[in-house]
């Protein structure tokens, strides 16, 4: 008799615990519908503690309702913090007077809410899903997830806007999941977006395997256009990988054959390869597609197109081994050096206050003089008239040189480089009253 006593007791003691933690499943509810019923946050707090239990004991933790309440009031604690560092924001700022203040309050709410609570509301969502595909419960879960991706696609943007790539790239991902769960294809709008994102993020990062990854299912799904492409260019250019890089220009150029970009990319890979003919060309389509169009917003582009056409004859008209070494001129130099001339001149016009552009115009005159000067100095002492000839052609080139010297060091003070060719050509040309006053600084 005592032994079956003893039974007895252990069983009821079994239901009793059991009846606890199934009442801490009930509990939750209860607590979370007080605090959706009176806004009372201490009943969020009590439904919180306890979801917190159930889903930490042995009998609980694997039911599906316990997992969808769990979720609810995750989601409520994060949208609770969120609202309230939102409103703190507001406080301190005052009434947003347009949309785009309201919104860039709210962007302030997303960058310093943790996102802990809502990680956790979706992954119990998820869960309900995995444990019972079918069921109410997984029903109810699935009207829960668009929310929390929302939520986390605000996060991982408005991370992205403040530079914050890494945590960025795990939310676009986030938000990857819950598309995929949800079944949504890569082609919907909302998983193109968070695609694009993603291997964006990743590429800023300097992620190369996720972002070819990435990059390489918005050219397989023949969405973005041209960019991943060109993304996927870029990554492989800089890796030096040459036959990966053109392999992929072939794509791309027969998908795209118009787009300047990918025109552009193209002629990267051959101003590595040293192809000068076959950059030249390029570079020049790009230029004449761009004319065409006429848009003052390709003017940069373009002023940046006529810049390396300019240094890719430069360099041919003055060319050097790889560690800089001047070589003898070519037989075709002064054709090279006017169409040379001629682009750095029309870079400059559409951009004047380029640094780059200013210095290497300046610079094509000054080399040109430099060597003049070298003949010069070569000839016989007594081929005066032919000395002089030579000055004065040098002397030319260093006062063509001189404007455009001034106005580099007008944009970029602090260039070394600058302010001793300067200072050549201010003793070159007699202009010496300049020369104290550039090594002051003045």
């Amino acid at each position: 008799m005592k032994n079956t006593v003893l039974l007895s007791i252990l069983i009821a003691g079994m239901a009793t615990g059991l009846s606890a933690q199934e009442n801490k499943v009930v509990s939750a509810k209860m607590y979370f519908d007080e605090y959706v019923k009176d806004a009372d946050t201490s009943s969020l707090k009590d439904a919180k503690t306890a979801i917190d239990l159930a889903a930490a004991n042995d009998k609980t933790r694997d039911e599906p309702k316990m997992w969808l309440y769990r979720g609810t009031v995750y989601r409520a604690v994060y949208e609770q913090t969120l609202n309230n560092i939102v409103k703190k924001a507001t406080l301190a700022s005052g009434k947003p007077s347009s949309k785009e203040a309201l919104m860039k309050l709210t962007s302030i709410g997303y960058a310093n809410t943790d996102t802990t609570n809502i990680c956790i509301a979706t992954f119990s969502f998820l869960r309900v899903i995995q444990l019972v595909p079918k069921d109410y419960y997984a029903d109810e879960a699935r009207q829960m997830l668009p929310v929390c991706a929302a939520h986390i696609e605000n996060k991982a943007t408005t991370d992205f806007g403040n530079g914050n790539y890494a945590s960025a790239l795990a939310m676009f991902e986030r938000a990857l999941v819950i598309g995929q769960v949800q079944g949504l294809k890569d082609t919907a709008d909302f998983m193109v977006q968070n695609i694009q994102n993603a291997a964006i993020a990743a590429d800023k990062l300097h992620n190369t395997a996720k972002a070819l990854f990435y990059y390489q299912k918005l050219v397989d799904m023949k969405v973005g256009g041209a960019q991943p492409y060109s993304a996927i260019i870029a990554m492989y250019n800089a890796a030096k990988d040459t036959a990966k890089s053109m392999a992929m220009l072939k794509k791309a150029r027969a998908a795209f054959p118009s787009d300047v970009n990918l025109l552009i990319s193209e002629t990267n890979v051959y101003l590595q390869a040293h192809n000068t003919e076959k950059a030249i060309s390029n570079l020049q389509t790009a230029i004449d597609q761009l004319n065409m169009q006429n848009k003052p917003e390709n003017n940069t582009l373009l002023a940046n197109l006529y810049f390396v056409l300019g240094n890719t004859y430069d360099r041919m008209a003055n060319p050097k081994t790889d560690s800089g070494k001047a070589l003898p001129r070519p037989a075709n130099y002064d054709d090279l050096f006017s169409k040379a001339e001629a682009n750095y001149t029309k870079s400059v016009t559409l951009t004047p206050d380029n640094f780059d552009v200013l210095f290497d115009l300046g610079a094509l005159y000054n080399n040109s003089a430099i060597e003049i000067n070298r003949k010069a100095n070569e000839l016989p002492i007594d081929a005066t008239d032919k000395f002089n000839k030579l000055q004065a052609q040098a002397n030319d080139m260093l006062k063509k040189a001189q404007p455009w010297l001034e106005k580099a060091h007008a944009v970029n003070p602090k260039d070394q480089a600058t302010v001793t060719a300067l200072l050549n050509i201010y003793a070159g040309t007699g202009q010496v009253d300049k020369i104290k006053p550039l090594k002051e600084g003045k």
